[in-house]
Protein backbone atom coordinates (compact mmCIF):
# COMPACT_ATOMS: atom_id res chain seq x y z
CA UNK A 1 0.00 0.00 0.00
CA UNK A 2 2.80 2.39 0.94
CA UNK A 3 4.59 1.56 -2.30
CA UNK A 4 1.46 2.48 -4.32
CA UNK A 5 1.16 5.79 -2.46
CA UNK A 6 4.81 6.54 -3.18
CA UNK A 7 4.37 5.75 -6.86
CA UNK A 8 1.27 7.97 -7.02
CA UNK A 9 3.08 10.81 -5.22
CA UNK A 10 6.01 10.51 -7.63
CA UNK A 11 3.71 10.61 -10.66
CA UNK A 12 1.90 13.67 -9.32
CA UNK A 13 5.20 15.48 -8.71
CA UNK A 14 6.36 14.63 -12.22
CA UNK A 15 3.15 15.82 -13.87
CA UNK A 16 2.31 18.84 -11.72
CA UNK A 17 4.45 21.70 -10.46
CA UNK A 18 4.28 22.50 -6.71
CA UNK A 19 2.24 25.66 -7.37
CA UNK A 20 -0.36 23.64 -9.30
CA UNK A 21 -0.74 21.16 -6.44
CA UNK A 22 -1.01 24.08 -4.01
CA UNK A 23 -3.68 25.89 -6.06
CA UNK A 24 -5.77 22.74 -6.51
CA UNK A 25 -5.71 22.04 -2.76
CA UNK A 26 -6.43 25.68 -1.89
CA UNK A 27 -9.34 25.86 -4.36
CA UNK A 28 -10.94 22.74 -2.89
CA UNK A 29 -10.78 24.20 0.64
CA UNK A 30 -12.01 27.56 -0.66
CA UNK A 31 -14.98 25.94 -2.46
CA UNK A 32 -15.90 23.91 0.64
CA UNK A 33 -15.80 27.01 2.86
CA UNK A 34 -17.98 29.03 0.47
CA UNK A 35 -20.43 26.14 0.11
CA UNK A 36 -20.76 25.79 3.90
CA UNK A 37 -21.54 29.51 4.16
CA UNK A 38 -23.90 29.32 1.16
CA UNK A 39 -21.87 31.96 -0.70
CA UNK A 40 -21.77 32.11 -4.46
CA UNK A 41 -18.33 31.92 -6.10
CA UNK A 42 -18.21 34.71 -8.67
CA UNK A 43 -16.09 33.86 -11.70
CA UNK A 44 -16.67 37.00 -13.75
CA UNK A 45 -18.39 40.39 -13.88
CA UNK A 46 -18.20 43.38 -16.22
CA UNK A 47 -15.03 44.85 -14.80
CA UNK A 48 -13.37 41.49 -14.25
CA UNK A 49 -13.86 40.71 -17.94
CA UNK A 50 -11.68 43.70 -18.72
CA UNK A 51 -9.13 42.62 -16.14
CA UNK A 52 -9.05 39.10 -17.55
CA UNK A 53 -8.16 40.51 -20.95
CA UNK A 54 -5.66 42.88 -19.35
CA UNK A 55 -3.94 40.48 -16.96
CA UNK A 56 -4.71 37.06 -18.46
CA UNK A 57 -5.51 36.81 -22.18
CA UNK A 58 -3.32 39.62 -23.50
CA UNK A 59 -0.28 38.56 -21.43
CA UNK A 60 -0.99 34.93 -22.37
CA UNK A 61 -0.82 35.85 -26.06
CA UNK A 62 2.35 37.89 -25.68
CA UNK A 63 3.89 35.27 -23.42
CA UNK A 64 3.21 32.51 -25.96
CA UNK A 65 4.36 34.53 -29.00
CA UNK A 66 7.68 35.46 -27.41
CA UNK A 67 8.23 31.90 -26.16
CA UNK A 68 7.31 30.54 -29.60
CA UNK A 69 9.82 32.79 -31.37
CA UNK A 70 12.51 31.73 -28.90
CA UNK A 71 11.71 28.12 -29.77
CA UNK A 72 11.63 28.88 -33.52
CA UNK A 73 15.12 30.38 -33.41
CA UNK A 74 16.43 27.39 -31.47
CA UNK A 75 14.65 25.03 -33.85
CA UNK A 76 16.29 26.61 -36.89
CA UNK A 77 19.68 25.97 -35.30
CA UNK A 78 18.65 22.34 -34.75
CA UNK A 79 17.30 22.01 -38.33
CA UNK A 80 13.64 22.00 -37.29
CA UNK A 81 13.82 18.90 -35.13
CA UNK A 82 10.55 18.32 -33.13
CA UNK A 83 9.36 21.84 -34.04
CA UNK A 84 5.63 21.05 -34.08
CA UNK A 85 5.62 18.93 -30.91
CA UNK A 86 7.65 21.49 -28.96
CA UNK A 87 5.42 24.36 -30.16
CA UNK A 88 2.36 22.53 -28.83
CA UNK A 89 4.08 21.97 -25.47
CA UNK A 90 4.93 25.70 -25.23
CA UNK A 91 1.30 26.58 -25.99
CA UNK A 92 -0.01 24.23 -23.27
CA UNK A 93 2.56 25.52 -20.77
CA UNK A 94 1.43 29.10 -21.43
CA UNK A 95 -2.21 28.14 -20.82
CA UNK A 96 -1.26 26.30 -17.62
CA UNK A 97 0.50 29.40 -16.30
CA UNK A 98 -2.22 31.93 -16.98
CA UNK A 99 -5.13 29.61 -16.11
CA UNK A 100 -3.51 29.02 -12.74
CA UNK A 101 -3.14 32.77 -12.24
CA UNK A 102 -6.82 33.25 -13.13
CA UNK A 103 -7.90 30.66 -10.54
CA UNK A 104 -5.70 32.30 -7.89
CA UNK A 105 -7.19 35.72 -8.67
CA UNK A 106 -10.75 34.37 -8.52
CA UNK A 107 -10.11 32.85 -5.09
CA UNK A 108 -8.39 36.01 -3.89
CA UNK A 109 -11.10 38.40 -5.09
CA UNK A 110 -14.01 36.31 -3.81
CA UNK A 111 -12.44 36.13 -0.35
CA UNK A 112 -11.63 39.84 -0.46
CA UNK A 113 -15.24 40.97 -0.97
CA UNK A 114 -16.38 38.61 1.82
CA UNK A 115 -13.91 39.93 4.41
CA UNK A 116 -16.60 42.01 6.25
CA UNK A 117 -18.56 38.81 6.90
CA UNK A 118 -15.58 36.60 7.71
CA UNK A 119 -14.17 39.07 10.25
CA UNK A 120 -16.20 42.26 10.89
CA UNK A 121 -13.53 43.82 13.11
CA UNK A 122 -11.57 46.70 11.57
CA UNK A 123 -8.03 47.71 12.59
CA UNK A 124 -8.03 51.06 10.78
CA UNK A 125 -7.81 53.17 13.92
CA UNK A 126 -4.71 51.30 15.10
CA UNK A 127 -3.01 51.51 11.70
CA UNK A 128 -3.90 55.19 11.39
CA UNK A 129 -2.44 56.00 14.80
CA UNK A 130 0.77 54.26 13.78
CA UNK A 131 0.87 56.34 10.59
CA UNK A 132 0.39 59.56 12.53
CA UNK A 133 3.17 58.63 14.96
CA UNK A 134 5.60 58.13 12.07
CA UNK A 135 4.23 60.74 9.67
CA UNK A 136 7.50 62.68 9.95
CA UNK A 137 9.16 59.88 7.98
CA UNK A 138 6.75 60.35 5.10
CA UNK A 139 6.70 64.15 4.94
CA UNK A 140 9.80 64.52 2.69
CA UNK A 141 8.42 61.90 0.28
CA UNK A 142 4.98 63.45 0.18
CA UNK A 143 6.38 66.92 -0.47
CA UNK A 144 8.10 65.59 -3.57
CA UNK A 145 5.00 63.72 -4.75
CA UNK A 146 2.80 66.78 -4.14
CA UNK A 147 5.12 68.80 -6.35
CA UNK A 148 4.88 66.21 -9.15
CA UNK A 149 1.10 66.04 -8.74
CA UNK A 150 0.88 69.71 -9.75
CA UNK A 151 1.92 68.75 -13.27
CA UNK A 152 0.70 65.18 -13.74
CA UNK A 153 -1.51 62.76 -11.83
CA UNK A 154 0.55 59.61 -11.37
CA UNK A 155 -2.37 57.68 -9.89
CA UNK A 156 -2.92 55.64 -13.10
CA UNK A 157 0.77 54.67 -13.13
CA UNK A 158 0.35 52.96 -9.75
CA UNK A 159 -2.32 50.70 -11.26
CA UNK A 160 -1.09 50.22 -14.81
CA UNK A 161 2.59 50.05 -13.92
CA UNK A 162 1.81 47.16 -11.60
CA UNK A 163 -0.10 45.33 -14.35
CA UNK A 164 2.77 45.81 -16.81
CA UNK A 165 5.22 44.32 -14.30
CA UNK A 166 3.24 41.07 -14.38
CA UNK A 167 3.70 40.68 -18.12
CA UNK A 168 7.33 41.77 -18.31
CA UNK A 169 8.51 39.75 -15.30
CA UNK A 170 6.85 36.53 -16.42
CA UNK A 171 8.24 36.86 -19.93
CA UNK A 172 11.78 37.90 -18.96
CA UNK A 173 12.23 35.09 -16.45
CA UNK A 174 10.62 32.47 -18.69
CA UNK A 175 13.12 33.28 -21.42
CA UNK A 176 16.05 33.73 -19.05
CA UNK A 177 15.75 30.89 -16.54
CA UNK A 178 12.88 28.38 -16.42
CA UNK A 179 13.60 27.35 -12.82
CA UNK A 180 13.66 31.00 -11.70
CA UNK A 181 10.38 31.53 -13.56
CA UNK A 182 8.67 28.67 -11.72
CA UNK A 183 9.88 29.94 -8.35
CA UNK A 184 8.77 33.51 -9.09
CA UNK A 185 5.40 32.29 -10.34
CA UNK A 186 4.85 30.15 -7.24
CA UNK A 187 5.82 33.10 -5.01
CA UNK A 188 3.30 35.30 -6.84
CA UNK A 189 0.50 32.78 -6.31
CA UNK A 190 1.44 32.32 -2.65
CA UNK A 191 1.31 36.07 -2.11
CA UNK A 192 -2.10 36.34 -3.77
CA UNK A 193 -3.64 33.56 -1.67
CA UNK A 194 -1.90 34.10 1.67
CA UNK A 195 -2.59 37.81 1.24
CA UNK A 196 -6.33 37.09 1.03
CA UNK A 197 -6.12 35.14 4.30
CA UNK A 198 -4.25 38.02 5.96
CA UNK A 199 -7.03 40.37 4.83
CA UNK A 200 -9.39 38.28 6.96
CA UNK A 201 -7.10 38.17 9.99
CA UNK A 202 -6.36 41.91 10.16
CA UNK A 203 -9.13 43.69 8.22
CA UNK A 204 -8.75 47.35 7.29
CA UNK A 205 -10.28 49.74 4.76
CA UNK A 206 -7.22 51.91 4.15
CA UNK A 207 -6.18 55.52 4.90
CA UNK A 208 -8.77 56.92 2.45
CA UNK A 209 -11.28 55.91 5.15
CA UNK A 210 -10.09 58.97 7.10
CA UNK A 211 -9.25 61.43 4.31
CA UNK A 212 -9.33 61.41 0.48
CA UNK A 213 -6.39 60.43 -1.69
CA UNK A 214 -3.95 63.07 -2.96
CA UNK A 215 -4.49 61.72 -6.49
CA UNK A 216 -7.70 62.84 -8.26
CA UNK A 217 -7.70 59.66 -10.37
CA UNK A 218 -7.33 57.42 -7.32
CA UNK A 219 -9.81 59.46 -5.27
CA UNK A 220 -12.53 58.88 -7.85
CA UNK A 221 -11.89 55.13 -7.90
CA UNK A 222 -11.85 54.89 -4.09
CA UNK A 223 -15.19 56.71 -3.82
CA UNK A 224 -16.76 54.14 -6.16
CA UNK A 225 -15.12 51.27 -4.25
CA UNK A 226 -16.42 52.65 -0.95
CA UNK A 227 -20.03 52.94 -2.17
CA UNK A 228 -19.99 49.40 -3.55
CA UNK A 229 -18.41 48.11 -0.34
CA UNK A 230 -21.13 49.73 1.80
CA UNK A 231 -23.93 48.45 -0.43
CA UNK A 232 -22.59 44.90 -0.35
CA UNK A 233 -21.94 44.98 3.40
CA UNK A 234 -25.24 46.58 4.42
CA UNK A 235 -27.20 44.10 2.31
CA UNK A 236 -25.38 41.19 4.02
CA UNK A 237 -23.93 40.25 0.67
CA UNK A 238 -27.26 39.99 -1.15
CA UNK A 239 -26.81 43.11 -3.31
CA UNK A 240 -23.84 42.62 -5.58
CA UNK A 241 -22.95 45.73 -7.57
CA UNK A 242 -21.81 45.11 -11.14
CA UNK A 243 -18.04 45.26 -11.53
CA UNK A 244 -17.34 44.88 -7.83
CA UNK A 245 -15.23 41.71 -7.69
CA UNK A 246 -11.91 43.41 -8.46
CA UNK A 247 -12.80 46.43 -6.33
CA UNK A 248 -13.18 44.73 -2.97
CA UNK A 249 -11.62 46.74 -0.17
CA UNK A 250 -8.79 45.33 1.93
CA UNK A 251 -5.58 47.08 2.96
CA UNK A 252 -3.50 44.74 5.13
CA UNK A 253 -1.07 43.72 3.68
CA UNK A 254 -0.06 45.69 0.58
CA UNK A 255 0.17 43.04 -2.13
CA UNK A 256 1.26 45.67 -4.66
CA UNK A 257 4.34 46.14 -2.50
CA UNK A 258 4.77 42.41 -1.86
CA UNK A 259 4.52 41.31 -5.50
CA UNK A 260 6.68 44.16 -6.79
CA UNK A 261 9.37 43.22 -4.26
CA UNK A 262 9.18 39.57 -5.39
CA UNK A 263 9.47 40.63 -9.04
CA UNK A 264 12.45 42.85 -8.22
CA UNK A 265 14.16 40.09 -6.22
CA UNK A 266 13.98 37.50 -9.00
CA UNK A 267 14.92 39.98 -11.71
CA UNK A 268 17.90 41.20 -9.68
CA UNK A 269 19.07 37.63 -9.07
CA UNK A 270 18.53 36.13 -12.52
CA UNK A 271 18.33 39.06 -14.98
CA UNK A 272 20.29 41.79 -13.23
CA UNK A 273 20.53 44.16 -16.22
CA UNK A 274 16.78 44.81 -15.93
CA UNK A 275 17.18 45.99 -12.32
CA UNK A 276 17.65 49.52 -13.62
CA UNK A 277 13.90 49.44 -14.34
CA UNK A 278 12.67 47.27 -11.48
CA UNK A 279 14.37 49.01 -8.57
CA UNK A 280 12.89 52.47 -9.39
CA UNK A 281 9.52 50.79 -10.07
CA UNK A 282 9.61 49.13 -6.64
CA UNK A 283 10.51 52.41 -4.91
CA UNK A 284 7.67 54.17 -6.73
CA UNK A 285 5.12 51.49 -5.75
CA UNK A 286 6.41 51.65 -2.16
CA UNK A 287 5.82 55.41 -1.96
CA UNK A 288 2.55 55.56 -3.87
CA UNK A 289 0.97 52.69 -1.94
CA UNK A 290 0.87 55.12 0.99
CA UNK A 291 0.63 58.40 -0.96
CA UNK A 292 -2.53 57.31 -2.83
CA UNK A 293 -4.01 56.29 0.55
CA UNK A 294 -4.63 52.71 -0.45
CA UNK A 295 -2.31 51.51 2.32
CA UNK A 296 -0.98 52.33 5.77
CA UNK A 297 2.73 52.14 6.60
CA UNK A 298 2.19 48.81 8.38
CA UNK A 299 0.49 47.40 5.26
CA UNK A 300 3.67 48.07 3.32
CA UNK A 301 5.90 46.65 6.05
CA UNK A 302 3.90 43.43 6.35
CA UNK A 303 3.68 43.19 2.57
CA UNK A 304 7.48 43.14 2.42
CA UNK A 305 7.70 40.57 5.23
CA UNK A 306 5.13 38.35 3.51
CA UNK A 307 7.08 38.54 0.25
CA UNK A 308 10.31 37.50 1.99
CA UNK A 309 8.57 34.56 3.69
CA UNK A 310 6.95 33.40 0.43
CA UNK A 311 10.21 33.61 -1.52
CA UNK A 312 11.95 31.58 1.19
CA UNK A 313 9.19 28.93 1.26
CA UNK A 314 9.17 28.59 -2.52
CA UNK A 315 12.93 28.03 -2.66
CA UNK A 316 12.73 25.38 0.05
CA UNK A 317 9.80 23.61 -1.64
CA UNK A 318 11.48 23.52 -5.05
CA UNK A 319 14.74 22.35 -3.52
CA UNK A 320 12.97 19.53 -1.67
CA UNK A 321 11.04 18.59 -4.83
CA UNK A 322 14.23 18.31 -6.86
CA UNK A 323 15.84 16.16 -4.18
CA UNK A 324 12.73 13.96 -4.01
CA UNK A 325 12.55 13.42 -7.77
CA UNK A 326 16.29 12.86 -8.05
CA UNK A 327 16.32 10.31 -5.24
CA UNK A 328 13.36 8.30 -6.57
CA UNK A 329 14.52 8.43 -10.19
CA UNK A 330 17.90 7.10 -9.16
CA UNK A 331 16.30 4.19 -7.30
CA UNK A 332 13.73 3.56 -10.11
CA UNK A 333 10.74 3.65 -7.78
Amino acid sequence: MRSKVKILALKINKILYPEEIFIIAFFILFAIYFTINNWQIIFTDKMLSFTIVNRIFFPLTVFFIISFFEHAITSVKNKGKNFGKKSWIIFLDAIRVWLLLYIALIIHMNIKIRVPFINPNLFDNFYQQFDLAFSWLLTPLFVGRDWVEQFIDLGPLYTWGYEILYLTTFTILYLKNKRAFREMFFATLLLILLGSITYCLFPAIGPFYFSPSHSPYTREIQEVMWQKYLLFKQSAGTIYSPAYLIQGIAAMPSLHTANTFAFMYFIYKYAKKFSIIYIPAFIYILIDAVYTKYHYILDVVFGLLLAIVCIYLVKIIYQKREQYLSMHNSTNV
